[in-house]
């Protein structure tokens, strides 16, 4: 996972979080108007179910709509590993601000700030290695014919 960003329906950035530093090729503000104008649009046009992956070449962006926000995740890696990771920090997200999401705006800067502690551990938590299993894995790989 490279980052996060989080904005209202209307395009308004209200959290970002990048796990590495300096990624953010664009405005952020930008970028967020921008991705919600294209969602709301192709919501209106097509069958959109709420998740999606946009392949930019050098990354993937999953985006998921929740009941207030879209939810803007930058990875190197398409896969459920990385989609259950957007939906559920999503969902942790709406639960956590349902009542400042639900009264709108204004937001201040750091309205969110407490996210950044969650986030960090459910980071640390998608990219841990599985000690146990990944012995057994080598284990197994050593007793095969194919090792």
């Amino acid at each position: 996972m490279i980052g996060v960003n989080i904005t209202t329906k209307n395009g308004i950035l209200i959290f970002s979080h990048f796990f590495i530093p300096g990624f953010s090729d664009v405005d952020e503000d930008l970028r967020a108007g921008l991705m919600t104008a294209v969602l709301n649009a192709v919501k209106e046009t097509q069958n959109y179910t709420g998740i999606s992956t946009i392949d930019q070449g050098k990354y993937f962006v999953h985006v998921i709509e929740g009941k207030f926000t879209y939810g803007l995740f930058f990875s190197h890696e398409n896969d459920l590993k990385e989609r259950e990771f957007t939906y559920s920090t999503l969902r942790k997200f709406e639960t956590s601000f349902h009542e400042k999401l639900e009264d709108g705006l204004p937001f201040h800067d750091d309205d969110f700030s407490d996210f950044n502690d969650f986030l960090s551990q459910k980071y640390s938590d998608l990219i841990a290695i599985d000690v146990i299993g990944l012995s057994r894995i080598i284990e197994i790989m050593e007793e095969s014919f194919f090792f």
